[in-house]
């Protein structure tokens, strides 16, 4: 008898327990899950930081952690990591009372874009075993991918043509930031010309010379159309990353630039827009416009941008495009009128070199070799 009471004892308790501890083993329990990093390049390392904390005097035996990532992420270490259409993290751990928890994921991003860590999901069983608890916390985390550099050296030339027009000896008005040299002091510059320094080392008054920077502006074209037979995703992305070359160099030396795209931002799933801009703010935002280009939407071809307008004549025109087609010569040749433009065409190995226009200097710089 004694024994039938002590039994029924431990059910009558066990389903008071599991009954409390259903209603609150989250109780103080909290997750959070996200980059470290707010923006890397393409090619680089990261982090992913996972923050577990109990501020409850309930310990939880055994706590799972479970999210999803896209699957172009790669963690150095995969444990506890399986792959399909994403790729899901589930670690397990013990976690005491009054106590916060904190680890780091090492990923490296091998591709451009914009990823997202979302809803992590803590997952937990009562002390018995039988019943499984979780909970999904409501949060998101973000980071931009930014394209990465291009290595080809085949873009050098068109660069030093594009950035000897941009920089001369005789201009318009002098740059502070164009240093040419040192000269002797006529008496008519202001004190804050003279180079003391240089003046010291020679005897006599010098001050510091500096190139003018011409009016003229650069204007990238960056086209995404993608919807040939075959797929030149790789050709597209060269010519993001050449973008970014482009309007680095283009900032650093002090001449404006304006970014004219037909690309699609695939987190918002509206047309990308350039503003103009000059310094350091505006690269960020160019770079982070970058990142959310999608080039697998569908999206207009740039002929009709070319047929709508014309290049001004202070402009230093530079098209980045793997369309050949007879259309887009057509279009740029006629916006370019007189002026002179560049045309950076990524190629595959098995791809024709089509574009003929005299004033348009064509680059095939060869992807995948």
């Amino acid at each position: 008898m004694t024994l039938i009471f002590l039994f029924i004892a431990l059910v009558i308790f066990e389903k008071v327990f599991i009954r409390l501890y259903e209603k609150s083993w989250n109780k103080g329990l909290g997750i959070k899950v996200g980059f470290l990093e707010g923006a890397v390049d393409e090619g680089k390392k990261g982090h992913i930081i996972e923050e577990i904390y109990n501020k409850s005097a309930l310990p939880i035996p055994v706590v799972s952690v479970k999210f999803e990532l896209d699957k172009s992420i790669s963690y150095m270490d995969k444990s506890n990591v399986t792959v399909s259409d994403r790729q899901y993290r589930n670690d397990s751990m013990s976690v005491k009372a009054k106590r916060a928890y904190k680890r780091e994921f090492e990923v490296l991003f091998s591709k451009r874009g914009v990823y997202k860590i979302q809803n992590p999901v803590l997952s937990t069983k009562d002390i018995f075993g039988v019943y499984s608890y979780s909970e999904k916390y409501e949060q998101e985390s973000l980071i931009y991918v930014y394209p990465s550099y291009s290595r080809h050296k085949e873009i050098i030339a068109p660069y030093s043509k594009v950035m000897g027009e941009a920089i001369k000896n005789k201009y318009l008005y002098e740059d502070p930031f164009e240093f040419k040299g040192i000269r002797d002091y006529t008496g008519t510059e202001p004190m804050k010309k003279i180079n003391w320094g240089a003046s010291a080392r020679t005897g006599s008054l010098k001050v510091n010379n500096y190139y003018d920077t011409t009016s003229r502006h650069a204007v990238i074209f960056l086209d995404i159309v993608n919807d040939q037979i075959w797929k030149r995703d790789d050709q597209l992305e060269e010519c993001i990353r050449i973008t970014r070359n482009y309007m680095e160099t283009f900032i650093r030396n002090h001449i404006p630039v304006e970014i004219i795209t037909n690309g699609i931002d695939g987190i918002l799933n509206e047309p990308v827009v350039f503003e103009g801009g000059s310094d350091g703010a505006y690269v960020e935002k160019c770079l982070k416009k970058m990142a959310a280009i999608d080039i697998n939407k569908q999206t207009e071809r740039l002929t009709s941008y070319f047929i709508l307008n014309k290049a001004k004549n202070d402009e230093l025109s530079i098209l980045l495009s793997v369309d050949q087609s007879k259309a887009m010569i057509d279009a740029y040749r006629e916006y370019l009128g007189c002026n002179e433009g560049e045309w950076i065409c990524p190629i595959s190995s098995k791809d024709g070199r089509n574009i003929q226009a005299g004033n348009i200097h064509v680059t095939y710089p060869e992807v995948g070799r």
